[in-house]
């Protein structure tokens, strides 16, 4: 059995922990003075509930979370507002999708009664910086909530559509709208992935952000091998779909293909023995060295080992489009998961591929563009800029 990439694999940032871990005294949670205050060491007297400061915090991922388990019940009365009712430990995200651990085992609930913060399941919409509202959308009943957005985003509605084939909302998925009022109000709502305006990419390739993109990822694998192996499909097919693409070699593609690796020889291989040595997993990048934000030698070390096992390195490639279809097919480009992808670059041309997953980096989401690129006035105690220099939306804080 091929041994599991554990050099790739821990490159994962050191000392990371989970945000419900125990802090020790002498640390701070790294925090803006007036919230930089931990439950455990808190010496303030309780307030009663209509002198505390009610902190509304947008968002359910580290930032958000971490904060809502350390603000101190006795001065502050958070609460959450997030499209998804869980924290997310993304750094085990790959081993998820891989099989290696059950998806349950890498989530918390944002709603405990332990934890004393009150939580909404909605989607912040817009913020009134003078009423100090926000108006949010309920989500409830929304697909889509778990994975990464299926349309661009200056055309979807909202930031967490439905699947690529469903541009508009069912009627009942809209949510009811209402206004939050805060006193304190902190965003962190993460971001969506960066495509680079790519023909395709946003309507075919799979993203890898939240439990659903997981999730995605590994029904995909198991889909493209019951393909491959079905009599109707030929030699040729059989090859594309076995093709795993993943594009952008920084940490979350790096471990990824190391995860996709694993598992594809760990398991998959010993349950479909007849497509022995057909799987292949290519992960490709513009930069010339996968990690290229690490150090050189770390950079070197990990394409060696991933080359020593089977993973195709291309790195200084353009990708140019992504579609449905084989290559070398005519127009239309219809949407049909029993057949496989072509990933187009500049350098190979069409290359078929059974999935691509869009690893390539972060943009800003389309409720921070829309609430904060355009404020002029930023009220007092509320929201300012940095420096005089600065301009609206490029460079402020809470």
């Amino acid at each position: 059995m091929p041994p599991r990439l554990g050099a790739v694999r821990a490159l994962r940032a050191p000392g990371l922990t989970h945000p419900n871990a125990h802090l020790p005294s002498s640390r701070w949670i790294p925090l803006k003075r007036g919230l930089a205050t931990s439950i455990e060491h808190t010496n303030a007297a309780s307030l009663s509930d209509d002198q505390k400061e009610r902190v509304v915090i947008l968002g359910s991922g580290w930032g958000g979370y971490t904060l809502s388990r350390r603000l101190s019940p006795k001065t502050f009365s958070p609460i959450v507002v997030s499209p998804r009712s869980y924290f997310v430990f993304t750094p085990l995200l790959t081993d998820a999708a891989s099989g290696s651990l059950d998806f349950s085992s890498i989530v918390e609930p944002v709603r405990d009664p332990g934890a004393k913060v009150d939580f909404i399941q909605a989607a912040a919409r817009a913020v009134d910086l003078k009423k100090k509202t926000i108006l949010c959308e309920a989500t409830v009943v929304k697909s889509g909530v778990t994975e990464s957005p299926r349309t661009h985003e200056d055309e979807r509605e909202t930031d967490d559509g439905p699947e690529a084939t469903m541009q508009k909302h069912r009627q009942w998925e809209k949510g009811e709208t209402f206004e939050v009022p805060y006193d304190k109000l902190v965003i962190a709502v993460g971001a969506v992935s960066r495509t680079f305006g790519t023909p395709g990419v946003r309507e075919n390739a799979m993203f890898f952000k939240d439990i659903g993109d997981a999730k995605r990822v590994k029904r995909r694998v198991r889909e493209c091998f019951e393909l491959a192996v079905l009599p109707t499909t030929m030699p040729d097919m059989k090859k594309w779909l076995l093709h795993f693409a993943i594009v952008g070699a920084g940490p979350t593609g790096t471990e990824l293909a190391a995860s996709l690796r694993d598992f594809i020889y760990k398991d998959m291989m010993v349950l479909y023995p007849a497509l022995q040595g057909l799987p292949k997993i290519s992960l490709y990048d513009v930069a010339p060295k996968v990690l290229s934000m690490f150090d050189e030698s770390l950079s070197r070390y990990a394409m060696k080992t991933m080359r020593s096992e089977g993973i195709n390195i291309k790195t200084s490639h353009h990708v140019k489009g992504l579609r449905w279809g084989p290559p070398g097919a005519s127009p239309p480009y219809d949407m049909d998961p029993k057949r496989c992808l072509t990933l187009t670059t500049e350098e190979e041309g069409e290359v078929g591929t059974g999935m691509c997953v869009w690893a390539t980096g972060n943009a800003m989401t389309k409720f921070i563009r829309q609430s904060f690129n355009d404020v002029k006035d930023f009220p007092e105690n509320s929201i300012y800029k940095m420096d005089s220099s600065s301009t609206p939306g490029q460079s402020w804080q809470f």
